[in-house]
């Protein structure tokens, strides 16, 4: 799919505006947050796979062997950081074939897999040292990392096998409440804590889903 050329002029200066603030010493976006930075080049990598254009796909690979902040993209603290970084190596695999970023993407999954314990019945804790919040959006991402691995590596079973036991755990986990909205997260009695519904949450769930 390319975008019309009737809607390009719009979608390139919004991206010619994002790119302002690209940073390539540091190969992250000038004011941004770790995890917002991962959306940015998520954004610019779905730009260029729509438009087809080369323009910005250099920002791909400097970011990358930048290695910027934290070793592997990995940040020792949040874990729900990981997963939108794992999220946007993906998608980096997708659009130029790089099997380094595919592997990027299954070694942030893998160390996102070791903040799963049987508290709660399951689930990954959102911070790393703190193990005292179990939260939808870590657990979302995680399933949807695992679903978008399982369909690039139809060979290895256990990345089905995560997205089933992640989506069987959240389903049954109290966080998706009456009206079928998230929560942000559970309690410390492993119940929802009735907090923002926030619409990332509902849209990443809805993501690893489809």
């Amino acid at each position: 799919m390319v975008i019309p050329a009737t809607c390009a002029p719009g979608i390139a200066a919004g991206m010619a505006a994002l790119q302002v603030f690209y940073n390539p010493a540091s190969g992250l976006w000038d004011t941004t947050n770790w995890w917002n930075a991962a959306n940015a080049l998520g954004a610019t990598i779905e730009y260029s796979r729509l438009t087809d254009s080369l323009t910005y796909r250099g920002n791909i690979f400097n970011t990358f062997y930048q290695k910027p902040r934290y070793k592997n993209f990995i940040n020792p603290w949040f874990r729900d950081d990981d997963g939108w970084w794992a999220l946007t190596w993906i998608q980096a695999y997708d659009l130029t074939e790089n099997q380094r970023y595919l592997d990027q993407a299954k070694l942030i999954f893998h160390d996102m897999s070791t903040g799963w314990d049987d508290v709660c019945n399951g689930g990954l804790y959102w911070h790393k040292r703190e193990l005292n919040y179990k939260n939808a959006i870590t657990n979302s991402l995680f399933l949807s990392v695992a679903a978008k691995l399982a369909l690039r590596e139809p060979n290895d079973p256990r990345y089905l096998e995560w997205a089933n036991r992640i989506w069987n755990w959240f389903k049954q986990s109290g966080m998706i409440n009456s009206e079928q909205l998230v929560n942000d997260g559970l309690d410390s009695n492993c119940r929802n804590n009735g907090k923002t519904v926030w619409t990332y949450n509902q849209g990443v769930l809805i993501g690893g889903l489809v």
